[in-house]
């Protein structure tokens, strides 16, 4: 995180790494149901993007206003930047992922495994580079603590407005 930090790429070319990163995410994860010639499963690709890119933004806000109230010192365009890096990262993951899953299908859910994990272990990586905390361990409870608390702040607010769970048939 600090290394990436260090590049101190203007905040355009920081923005510009985001979206790139999403976009391609989202190609790559359209790209299983593609190849199957499952087109009609294939979601609306700019709704996906939109959601990725709001997903990311929340993440950017999440990380700096978290990371403050804890005592951390992050800038929110620092976080912007680690949290393109992650998921162009994540990208990366998605590639080996798509050649396992047409190569070695079988392997598909252990290397899903080991996407989740790589991925807690760079947010806590990069949550502790942007706000300089000094121990690894605990900054890993608080992702996962803000984590849990979001998913059940989101779901509360899905259900306050109507959201039925119920009709969701083909999870």
């Amino acid at each position: 995180g600090r290394a990436v930090l260090a590049l101190d790429l203007s905040v355009p070319a920081r923005w510009m790494a985001l979206l790139c990163a999403v976009v391609v995410g989202v190609v790559l994860a359209d790209a299983p149901l593609a190849l199957t010639g499952d087109l009609a499963e294939v979601p609306a690709p700019l709704a996906t993007a939109g959601l990725q890119l709001g997903a990311n933004l929340f993440a950017i806000v999440a990380m700096t206003w978290i990371g403050r109230l804890l005592g951390g010192q992050g800038r929110a365009e620092d976080a912007l930047l680690l949290v393109a890096w992650l998921q162009a990262l994540m990208v990366l993951v998605q590639l080996v992922q798509l050649a396992v899953t047409l190569i070695a299908p079988p392997l598909t859910g252990l290397l899903m495994i080991l996407a989740v994990a790589l991925f807690f272990w760079l947010m806590t990586g990069f949550t502790q580079a942007l706000h300089g905390f000094p121990a690894r361990f605990p900054v890993l409870l608080g992702v996962i603590a803000a984590m849990f608390v979001v998913a059940m702040l989101v779901t509360f607010v899905l259900l306050l407005v109507g959201f039925d769970p119920r009709a969701m048939t083909d999870v």
